[in-house]
């Protein structure tokens, strides 16, 4: 029996701007070096596969394992064979650690300028400002807005559940590990409230945990305007 890298469809997505490729890139970071699917981690080359470039990935997955089998297919990423007592996911890992990591973290020092320029990162300032909120607060609203606007993480989350953040009890034990922040603070923010009395979060019976439509409508820019502090009992 072979060990195998197994097959993984490609559908591109467009990073739509540069606050979306900055964030995307940064909680791609933030799940390799947690350890988090650590023991899934061709989950992750496909996420890097989207950030950095199939022809950039490719080559260096052939780089590092000669071994691997080519497909016809270009919709899959190829498939390396291994003997049994070869830890494939360990030599993932160190790939992802050891040739992703620097590229993702070069790419995110090429798109913070741009990142912190958009029309998005602008109306969060303003959200910050009008309701008083911490920078871990900021965190939360901006991971639910690329959960609810990024094609290539609703696909992923989507694709592989280890975890289900529309669930706020999942949202509450392994968000930090994405948003890169600790468990305590998350914990914090999400218990005091203040996300859900100025109702910029809900947690709907049947949706589950997410921002409020006008919330992401307002960082989408079609919003124009965030509804005035006082309308809120907090």
């Amino acid at each position: 029996m072979m060990n195998e890298i197994p097959l993984v469809k490609k559908k591109r997505h467009l990073l739509k701007c540069p606050f979306e490729s900055y964030r995307v890139t940064g909680y791609l970071a933030n799940m390799i070096r947690s350890g988090m699917y650590r023991f899934s981690p061709v989950t992750l080359i496909s996420m890097a596969w989207e950030i950095i470039g199939p022809e950039r990935v490719s080559s260096m997955l052939l780089a590092a394992f000669p071994e691997i089998a080519h497909v016809d297919d270009p919709d899959f990423v190829p498939h390396a064979e291994k003997d049994d007592d070869f830890d494939l996911p360990r030599a993932l890992y160190g790939f992802l650690s050891g040739d992703i990591m620097p590229l993702l973290v070069t790419h995110m020092q090429k798109t913070a300028p741009c990142a912190a320029r958009t029309e998005t990162a602008r109306r969060l300032g303003v959200l910050q400002s009008t309701f008083g909120l911490s920078g871990v607060e900021m965190e939360i609203i901006a991971f639910c807005f690329i959960l609810a606007t990024s094609s290539l993480m609703i696909d992923h989350f989507n694709r592989y559940r280890e975890v289900d953040f529309s669930d706020i009890h999942s949202f509450s034990r392994h968000g930090h590990v994405v948003m890169g922040i600790t468990a305590s603070d998350l914990r914090d923010a999400m218990s005091n409230g203040t996300l859900f009395c100025t109702d910029i979060l809900r947690n709907h019976h049947v949706r589950g945990l997410g921002l409020s439509p006008w919330a992401v409508d307002y960082l989408r820019g079609s919003g124009r305007s965030v509804p005035r502090p006082g309308i809120f009992q907090c």
